[in-house]
C-alpha cells in the first residue's frame, strides 16, 4: 500500500479513508487485492512444481540448466488444498471419565490491590469479626 500511495502522490492513510468513504474505490481496492493474491498463488505454483534455472555464457550460449523445486512452496499448497491432511496443528479435546467437562481449580496470584484489601480487612476484622479473602483470591470452578 505504501508504494501505491507514493505512486499516486498521496499519504497511504488517505487511501484507507477513501476506501471507507467510497464504495466504488473499495470495490476496486478489493479487486486489486484479489489480483495480487492470484499473482502470489501463481508464483507459489511455479515454485512448487519447479522451474529451470539457466546459466548463460558471455557468448549467449546456455552453459547449464538446473531444474529447481521449492519444497516449502509445495507444502504450503498442500496445506491450503488439503488442510485436513497437511495442517501443522490438530485439535485435541479432553473430557472427564464420564464424558463431561473437566473441572479444575484456579487460584489467581495475589495482586498488590488484593494485598491492600486484605490488610484493610485485617484491620477491620480486629474490631468487627473474621477475615474474608477477596473474591478474586478465592478458588473457583470452571
Amino acid at each position: 500500500m505504501t508504494e501505491s500511495a507514493a505512486a499516486a502522490g498521496v499519504d497511504k492513510r488517505r487511501l484507507y479513508e477513501l476506501r471507507a468513504q467510497d464504495p466504488e474505490f473499495a470495490a476496486e481496492w478489493e479487486e486489486a487485492n484479489e489480483s495480487g493474491a492470484d499473482m502470489v498463488e501463481d508464483e507459489l505454483h511455479r515454485r512448487a512444481f519447479g522451474w529451470d534455472e539457466m546459466t548463460w555464457g558471455a557468448d549467449g550460449n546456455l552453459l547449464r540448466r538446473v531444474r529447481r523445486k521449492d519444497t516449502q512452496a509445495l507444502l504450503a499448497m498442500a496445506r491450503a488444498r488439503r488442510p485436513e491432511k497437511f495442517r501443522d496443528n490438530k485439535r485435541v479435546e479432553h473430557s472427564s471419565r464420564d464424558g463431561g467437562p473437566i473441572v479444575t481449580e484456579y487460584r489467581e496470584k495475589l495482586t498488590l490491590e488484593m494485598a491492600i484489601e486484605l490488610v484493610a480487612q485485617r484491620r477491620q476484622a480486629a474490631a468487627t469479626g473474621p477475615l474474608e479473602l477477596p473474591a478474586a483470591a478465592r478458588s473457583t470452578e470452571t
